[in-house]
């Protein structure tokens, strides 16, 4: 899997999510663990969700409150459906279109419920009066905060002590936020 034109040192890494240290390879500046997840492949997502999160809620703040909140989200909507489907394609290595589709289920559908339910209440969240440096924040606070019940009930994770005093803080958190 490897040729020899990487630069390989073996070295141990400190893990500062699990308290853990890990066994892990230098390929040219990257860290790969062994038998844990690359490094790369676990953080570039959330950081294009942070991202894509920063640049959302500063355009959604800007949407002019005369719009037409439905109508705005009819053209968001195209301009992610042309760039989904480009990204699609660009990917290449996929099937018949028709084999594609019967692999969906309804959580194509209810996703986009809720992707719309999603941009309508913050368009009117910012349209409300809320602030951009707290709208976003007491919404993924609380939303943190569920989805471990949530994870806890549904999906059978366990729950530790740490994420315990996590959610205390982040309830100590809203309330400081909202006075």
């Amino acid at each position: 899997m490897l040729n020899e034109s990487f630069d390989i040192k073996t070295s141990w890494y400190y893990n500062i999510i699990t308290g853990e240290h890990l066994p892990a390879v230098r390929l040219s500046g990257c860290f790969l663990f062994i038998g844990r997840i690359c490094m790369f492949n676990f953080v570039w997502p959330i950081a294009l969700v942070i991202f894509a999160n920063v640049i959302y809620n500063i355009t959604t703040k800007s949407t002019p409150a005369d719009a037409n909140a439905f109508l705005s989200l009819v053209v968001t909507y195209c301009v992610a459906a042309i760039c989904a489907f480009l990204m699609y394609i660009v990917q290449g290595n996929h099937q018949k279109l028709s084999i594609e589709f019967s692999r969906l289920n309804w959580t194509a559908v209810i996703l986009g419920v809720c992707i719309v339910a999603l941009e309508f209440g913050y368009i009117y969240v910012y349209r409300a009066g809320w602030k951009i440096n707290t709208a976003s924040l007491t919404a993924n606070i609380s939303l943190a905060c569920i989805l471990v019940v949530v994870g806890l009930l549904f999906y059978h994770e366990g729950i530790t002590l740490r994420q315990i005093i996590g959610i205390g803080a982040c309830a100590a958190g809203l309330l400081l936020i909202g006075k």
